[in-house]
């Protein structure tokens, strides 16, 4: 998973996006991710990503609070 600095311009992020898409689809890249013990997946789209993103930040951001770990800002 990679992910772009926020308030990356979405044409930024997409070529990007494609762009890491065409390298990992190669299976002399995919190869030697193997042969370095990863395992190979592609990348959901932007939107998808950003969705699980936020929802993971929602969904922790409960717990820290609830357990009474978030700090003062």
């Amino acid at each position: 998973m990679v992910v772009a600095p926020a308030r990356t311009p979405a044409a930024i992020v997409s070529k990007l996006y494609d762009a890491f898409r065409t390298v990992e689809s190669r299976s002399d890249v995919r190869d030697r991710l193997i042969f370095l013990g990863l395992t190979p997946q592609t990348s959901p789209p932007p939107a998808t990503l950003q969705g699980f993103i936020d929802s993971e930040l929602l969904r922790w951001g409960k717990v820290v609070k609830s357990a009474g770990l978030a700090g003062t800002e």
